[in-house]
């Protein structure tokens, strides 16, 4: 394969992603507070942003590049080291897509805001051809 068809993207911080997941913690609440008396809805908001705080920390992905047809490495902000990943399937969601890999640690999500639009516009294409 040339070096020309191979496609590298670099992802930047969603802040789609944010917004949604922030989103989706504030309307569990509100339902919480609705269910549960004040102290009991007090400890779940701890327990919640403490949650939260914790999956903000996980590592988060710099560079995805497709190296075969089905072949993908992938590289963490903070990691060295390039993994490499089988594509199983690529679903795009209109704001967000899902890249499945053989190894379910390995699958992602891109938000549309993490790529240029010109890249976001390539990644359909390729959900198209996959």
């Amino acid at each position: 394969m040339c070096m020309a068809n191979q496609l590298r993207f670099q992802l930047k911080q969603s802040k789609l992603a944010i917004l949604f997941q922030l989103t989706l913690l504030l309307v569990m609440l509100c339902m919480m507070w609705w269910l549960f008396n004040f102290w009991i809805w007090c400890a779940i908001c701890v327990s919640a942003l403490i949650g939260y705080f914790f999956f903000c920390r996980q590592p988060k992905i710099n560079t995805i590049e497709q190296l075969d047809q089905k072949t993908w490495s992938l590289q963490y902000v903070e990691r060295e080291k390039v993994y490499s990943f089988q594509l199983d399937r690529l679903i795009d969601h209109q704001i967000y897509m899902i890249i499945y890999s053989q190894n379910p640690s390995l699958s992602l999500i891109i938000w549309c805001d993490q790529v240029s639009q010109q890249e976001w516009k390539r990644l359909k294409v390729m959900t198209k051809l996959l």
